[in-house]
Formats: C-alpha cells, sequence, structure tokens
C-alpha cells in the first residue's frame, strides 16, 4: 500500500458558459438539487387512500398588506431551495433582506445589497449598501445574509448585516468561491467585502444556510461540496463557523472540511441551526440513503452540544413508515428541499417534503402522492416522528422555456421559531387548485405551526387564499411575538412576466401574516420513524476522507485522509454482502492530507466500500473495481 503526504491543498478554478447557461446546467442534471423532479405518477404505484394527519383548518382571518422592497438584475438571486437572506432579530426589532443588486441601479447585479426595517417590518429602506462589493473580487450570487447585533445593544443603529454567497471570478466564466461581505446599517463603518476560495466550494446556490447564533453572535454556515468541473457531489460539506471581529467589522471564518455519506446522486439542501442556549445545535444534509433504491433521499444529521467544537452523526431517517399516508405504498423519498430549527429543549424539527418513488427513480408529484412533514425529535435524537402537515394539490411547476429562462417554483418549505423556541411555524408555497389544477404556478402561503408545551398544532392555514402570486418566498428564521400573537416575516418576488426569469424583478415583504394561540388547538398524531445509524461515520471530529478517486479501479486509485493531528488510522475493504476483503494497517498518518494508494490487487471485478478508521471517527466511501 503506497502512501504519499501531500505538503498542500489544491485550488481548482471552476469554467462553464454564461451564467444562464450554468445555472441551467445545474438545474437540469438528474444529481443536482429538486429541479429534476419529473411530473409523472409513479409507474406501479396505485393510491388507493390518502390520509392526512392534521384536518385542514379554515383559513384565519389576516388582514395582511405586500410592501415594496428592492430590486435584482433577474430572479436568480433568491430562487430554487430554501435559503436565509431574510433575517429577523427581536432583540432590536429589526429586519434585513439581503439580495443581488442591479434592477434599481444603486448597485450592480454582482454586488449584495440589504433592504432594511427598523420597525419590525412597517417600514422599509431599498437597496442599501452594497453589503458585498465585487470590486477587485468575484461576482456575487444566490446571497444569504444575517445580523450580527453586539451584546446588550438595543439600538439598530449600531448592528450589522452579514452576507455571503458564491462568487463567479471574472465575468461569469469561472465559480471563485465564497463571497462574504459587512456593512454597518447606519451605514458609518466602510463595507467590508472578501473572498474565500475552498476547494470545490460552489457557495449559497440552493444547497446552503446560514445561521447566526443567539448567543455571542457566531456565524455558521454549511454547504455540500460540488466538484464543478465534474459535475458530480464530493462526498464531503463545507462548515463555515465565524467569530466576529470588532477591529474589522466582519466575521472572522475557520473553514472544516467533513466527509458525510454520500450515494453520489442528489444535491439537496445542507442546512444548521442552533438552539437558544447556544451550544445544542444540527447540521442535516438532503442526500442518497445508500439502499438498493436509488431514488430514495432522506436527511443525514450530525448534532454537537458543545456549541460547535465537536459534531456527532446520528445517522439517516427512515421514511418509510409513512407510507401508510400514501394508501400503505413505499419506498419513501424526501423532495430534496428541506430547512431547520432548533426548539427550547434542543430538539431538532426538519421541515421537508416526502412522497412515493419506485426503483426507476420516478418521483411522483400527483395530488395525494407526496406531503409536507416535520421530521423532528422530543429526547434529542433517539427517537424520531414524522408529522404530516399537508397533502398539496401540486408539487410545482415549470415557468417559460430553457431558452428564456425558465425555472420551478416548488414548495419551498421553510421553518421558523419565536426567540424562546416554544412555537415552531413551517411555512410552504401551494397552488389553489381552482386556480390551476395541474401545476404550482399560482402559490399561497400555507403555515402548520407547533406548540411545544402541549403538542397542539393550528393545522394547515392558508394565509393568503385566493391570492396566488407568492413566487420564490423566503421565511425569515424568528417571528414577532407579543400578546399571544405571532408575525410571520416573509420576503417574495412580484414577477410581471413568469415565463422569463432572467428580466428585472421586484421583492416585496408580507406584512400582517399571523398566528395566534387560540389556533394551536389540534392534538397532534406523528408517525414514528426510524433513524437508522452505523451505515457510515459514527463522528465527524478529526478525519475527512475523499471519495475513491478515478472510480472505477483499473488498476490503482487514490482516498485522501485528512487529518487535524496525527493518529493512527486502519481502513478495512468489505464487499456489498459485508464480506472484510482486505484489512490494512495504514500505520500513524501525519496531520494534514495523505494520500493512500488502493490496488485492484486481488480484487475482482465489483462494487466494494473502504471503511476507514481514524480515532472515534468512522467513515464509508463506496468504489468499483472494473
Amino acid at each position: 500500500m503506497k502512501r504519499i503526504l501531500l505538503g498542500a491543498a489544491f485550488l481548482v478554478a471552476f469554467s462553464a458558459n454564461a451564467q444562464v447557461q450554468k445555472q441551467k446546467k445545474f438545474l437540469n442534471n438528474p444529481n443536482l438539487n429538486h429541479q429534476f423532479l419529473t411530473e409523472l405518477p409513479v409507474a406501479g404505484n396505485t393510491i388507493p387512500k390518502a390520509t392526512a394527519h392534521v384536518l385542514r383548518n379554515s383559513p384565519a382571518t389576516v388582514a395582511w398588506t405586500s410592501i415594496p422592497l428592492g430590486h435584482s438584475a433577474n430572479s436568480y438571486s433568491n430562487a430554487f431551495s430554501p435559503k436565509e437572506p431574510l433575517w429577523y432579530d427581536p432583540q432590536i426589532n429589526t429586519l434585513t433582506f439581503v439580495h443581488r443588486g442591479g434592477g434599481s441601479g444603486i448597485a450592480t447585479g454582482n454586488d449584495y445589497v440589504a433592504d432594511v426595517s427598523k420597525d419590525g417590518g412597517a417600514t422599509w429602506s431599498a437597496d442599501q449598501g452594497p453589503v458585498y462589493s465585487e470590486t477587485g473580487l468575484a461576482s456575487g450570487r444566490y446571497p444569504q445574509g444575517v445580523i450580527y447585533n453586539p451584546a446588550g445593544n438595543t439600538n439598530p443603529d449600531n448592528a450589522f448585516v452579514y452576507a455571503t454567497g458564491a462568487g463567479l471570478a471574472g465575468t461569469n466564466d469561472a465559480w471563485g468561491g465564497h463571497a462574504e461581505g459587512a456593512w454597518k446599517l447606519d451605514n458609518s463603518a466602510p463595507a467590508v467585502s472578501s473572498m474565500l476560495t475552498p476547494f470545490h466550494y460552489y457557495g449559497a446556490s440552493g444547497t446552503s444556510q446560514s445561521f447566526v447564533n443567539r448567543t455571542g453572535g457566531e456565524f455558521w454556515e454549511a454547504a455540500q461540496d460540488l466538484d464543478i468541473p465534474a459535475n458530480t457531489l464530493t462526498g464531503t460539506i463545507t462548515v463555515f463557523h465565524g467569530t466576529w471581529n470588532n477591529s474589522t467589522n466582519t466575521y472572522t471564518l475557520d473553514t472544516v472540511k467533513y466527509a458525510y455519506p454520500s450515494s453520489d446522486m442528489y444535491g439537496g439542501d445542507c442546512d444548521v441551526a442552533f438552539g437558544p442556549d447556544g451550544v445544542t445545535g444540527y447540521i442535516v444534509t438532503m442526500d442518497g440513503y445508500l439502499t438498493a433504491d436509488p431514488a430514495v433521499a432522506t436527511a443525514y444529521i450530525w448534532k454537537t452540544t458543545d456549541g460547535g467544537a465537536t459534531w456527532t452523526a446520528l445517522g439517516f431517517l427512515d421514511l418509510n413508515n409513512i407510507g401508510a399516508d400514501f394508501g400503505g405504498a413505499s419506498p419513501i423519498t424526501s423532495h430534496i428541499e428541506c430547512d431547520i430549527a432548533v426548539d427550547g429543549a434542543g430538539n431538532l424539527h426538519i421541515a421537508t417534503t416526502a412522497g412515493l418513488t419506485d426503483a426507476n427513480s420516478v418521483w411522483s408529484q400527483v395530488q395525494g402522492s407526496w406531503g409536507v412533514y416535520d421530521l423532528y425529535t422530543t429526547d434529542g435524537g433517539t427517537t424520531w416522528k414524522a408529522q404530516q402537515l399537508g397533502l398539496p394539490a401540486q408539487y410545482g411547476g415549470d415557468y417559460g422555456t430553457d431558452n428564456a429562462g425558465g425555472w420551478r417554483q416548488s414548495p419551498g418549505i421553510q421553518i421558523a421559531t419565536d426567540w424562546n423556541g416554544d412555537k415552531v411555524f413551517i411555512v410552504w408555497t401551494e397552488t389553489d387548485p381552482t386556480l390551476d389544477p395541474d401545476n404550482n404556478y399560482y402559490p399561497d402561503i400555507h403555515v402548520n405551526a407547533w406548540d411545544r408545551t402541549t403538542g397542539n398544532w393550528t393545522g394547515a392555514l392558508n394565509l393568503t387564499s385566493g391570492s396566488g402570486e407568492f413566487f420564490y418566498h423566503n421565511l425569515a428564521q424568528f417571528v414577532s411575538a407579543s400578546s399571544g400573537q405571532y408575525q410571520l416575516h416573509i420576503a417574495y418576488q412580484t414577477i410581471a412576466d413568469a415565463t422569463i426569469s432572467v428580466n428585472p424583478i421586484e421583492y416585496a415583504y408580507l406584512s400582517g401574516l399571523t398566528v395566534d394561540d387560540t389556533q394551536f388547538s389540534t392534538p397532534g398524531n406523528p408517525t414514528t420513524i426510524v433513524l437508522v445509524t452505523g451505515i457510515n461515520e459514527h463522528s465527524l471530529t478529526s478525519a475527512n476522507v475523499s471519495n475513491v478517486y478515478p472510480n472505477p479501479v483499473s488498476d490503482v486509485s487514490f482516498i485522501d485522509i485528512t487529518l487535524e493531528k496525527a493518529q493512527p488510522v486502519t481502513m478495512t475493504i468489505t464487499s456489498l454482502v459485508g464480506q472484510t476483503v482486505k484489512e490494512i494497517n495504514l500505520g500513524q498518518l501525519n496531520a494534514g492530507v495523505n494520500k493512500i494508494a488502493i490496488n485492484k490487487d486481488n480484487l475482482a471485478a465489483g462494487a466494494y466500500f473502504a471503511q476507514i478508521k481514524s480515532g472515534n471517527a468512522v467513515v464509508t466511501r463506496n468504489f468499483m473495481v472494473k
């Protein structure tokens, strides 16, 4: 076995065509995001009965208004999977909404600007900043934004908006890495913009979400890594942790690579969130579940109880038990998109979509074959439940054509809590079938909320019944709470011509969307689901293991093992049926990147698993021999 120590990490410049063509390639690739969903019923599956767990209540009487916000050069800024461009801080009753500029002439379409409300959403200042400027750096894409509020501060002018996203180096011809920028809300301090270029990092385009802790203002972001030239997942995630630096008025970021179990099939959402205590947190990726069925994707979960110093992998959530919701059919898959929150007891909630699939990777979207769910635990992650929130009539719809920049309106499921984590609010868009029986072309805002103390739900509420105009909504992580009433903070795109997404667009804020304590009256009846452990990593505190490359193995291939400190490592190669083929003691590997050779010798053609053990970390990578 050949062992080579690599002296330094390397960076790769990613090349592609124009931005629209790259976006289409990303969205139409069957291995990435949720855009590839086939709008066909699942072959061979019948749906004799669809059972709705939580009965739909009558819509609440809500007097909402739409307030104009800022502009973007096109719809791509905050489109596709849920992200976190909208942030609310109850301590200063302030909202910020970060997006690309370009529509108003205040900033270019390559900068990030912010819409700001210092009175809880009543009035707004649009297109402020820029928060991130491309001058001398990469062109900004797909931003997220959070508020840093200094400890003890009660004046919004003393707070900062911090934005991150993907970057395009040069003129739309190469991905440049991770863009970041910070801007003081009273504009008294110069904006700070910078770039990071971690290996294979695609940025915040539909696969990541950011979070700023309630305690101490620590910033977190987690994203699945994408090898742009190969157009494949790398089997790792990048976790960004930021500590506010008062001298530079921005976050000082640490980047840590984690290996995670991947079927290399799906590039779903990747989220991070912490509870009110600031020490209990979770990372969730929506990814391929390593079974014989290639169509099944579900959540993989990590947990920390020490503020993010160490993370322990909990495992996959098996969703097959909710097959009874769809007439007993299985297997059940997630539909890739998700959002997460941690309640006041330190328990994780995963808001996601799920439904029928078959072995041909066809995901059903007909009415009654999929639903929206809260996957949650009440005991810290030992046992798990799935509460059905609704059975929408349609999953999504495509607008326009490829040549016109066509795009998809998905449910965009997102989650929020009150500041103390006592109430959980899950929001999605769902078309009114009387307006459009075939597609999700006329989306309204729906919510189903949970009371942690009673276990009751509100039932599914259509808060904007009959409007059908809320494209690409974004829900803030926290709600406003006053006298038993909770206001949801939602921004969305107003689109004059829904067939062309490359035209300039305007954003708007929905004011007056509320839920009150009297509506938490529907008992929950969740289904128990199974946490599958032991498939891959048991902890991810010290080791980072790449995929086997090249794969399949024709002569000799390699696997990179990155260690934080020197320590002994072993590798076991097993067949698909669990038979041990080789046991290799790699000895004491050095800190940094170690390149390990996998020789074809004595390996028959077929599929294998390479299990890497390093201290308490166990990582499994699959490969083929031809």
